[in-house]
């Protein structure tokens, strides 16, 4: 046979269609065990099951060693007493027992009769001064004493300072005037006002000493009195104008004292009964403290 070359393969041909199922092969051998897997979880406990039959009883066993001896019980309740025996002859003396303990000493008897006394002993030396004791509570006060006479008045001291005032005043009327008119005096230096009539209220206190009136006016012959009154009652400060006069009329040296709120009127007083216009100046003298 001749040689020939291979020529080069041609292209992959299509794939045919699949043959039929070729029949089964014989079992292969059964392969060594494998290894142990891992202990699965336990599972739930099942339900209890019912009891069993109780089984025959057994033989009786070899008695045991005796037990350790228990403690002492309580004593019981002492019986009653039983009666007693018919006395026994007497027997013979015995030897005389030795000489016991000396027995306590018995309880002091009563003191005796107090002696006679005896004569004084000579005197002792004078001790030396004890320690000065704490003072005792005060008592309780004593009742007060009876009144000492009153002590001779002592000298009169010396004035305060005072500062001098005048009332001022001046008005008109109509002689003849009457006791029952009555002018104002003003408070310290303020006048009064032509034909002012009623009552002036002190402002501070107050002591008159005196008083200084002129008429500008003369009613002649008549003569006016004037008295300074104090809550409506004359007081000792007074002047009296002769009839015709225009002369100051002063009076000094009383002393007159007066509150805050007490009431000063002028009473005038005329001796006649002539007709004309008394106008009239006054100043009451007086001083504060």
């Amino acid at each position: 046979m001749g040689y020939f070359p291979r020529g080069a393969d041609g292209p992959q041909g299509p794939q045919g269609p699949q043959g039929p199922q070729g029949s089964q092969g014989a079992q292969g051998n059964v392969g060594a065990q494998g290894p142990q897997g891992a202990q699965g979880n336990a599972g739930a406990q099942g339900p209890q099951g019912s009891q069993g039959a109780q089984g025959p009883q057994g033989s009786q066993g070899a008695q045991g060693n005796a037990g350790a001896q228990g403690p002492q019980g309580n004593a019981g309740a002492q019986g009653p007493q039983g009666n007693t025996g018919a006395q026994g002859p007497q027997g013979s003396q015995g030897a005389q027992g030795a000489q016991g303990n000396a027995g306590a000493q018995g309880p002091q008897g009563n003191a005796g009769a107090q002696g006679p006394q005896g004569n004084a002993g000579a005197q002792g030396p004078q001790g030396s001064q004890g320690a000065q004791g704490n003072a005792g509570a005060q008592g309780p006060q004593g009742n007060a004493g009876a009144q000492g006479p009153q002590g001779s008045q002592g000298a009169q001291g010396a004035s305060g300072a005072t500062t001098e005032r005048d009332l001022a005043w001046w008005g008109a009327t109509t002689a003849p005037a009457t006791a029952s008119v009555r002018y104002a005096i003003s408070a310290f230096g303020v006048p009064s006002g032509a034909s002012q009539t009623g009552a002036q209220i002190v402002a501070v206190p107050i002591t008159l000493t005196g008083v200084t009136i002129v008429h500008q006016t003369a009613l002649s012959p008549d003569s006016i009195t004037y008295t300074v009154q104090k809550n409506g009652v004359d007081t000792a400060i007074t002047a009296t104008i002769s009839g015709g006069s225009t002369s100051p009329v002063s009076q000094t040296g009383q002393a007159v004292s007066c509150l805050a709120g007490d009431v000063l009127t002028f009473k005038i007083v005329q001796s006649g009964t002539t007709a004309g216009t008394i106008n009239m100046r006054a100043a009451v003298r007086g001083y504060t403290t």
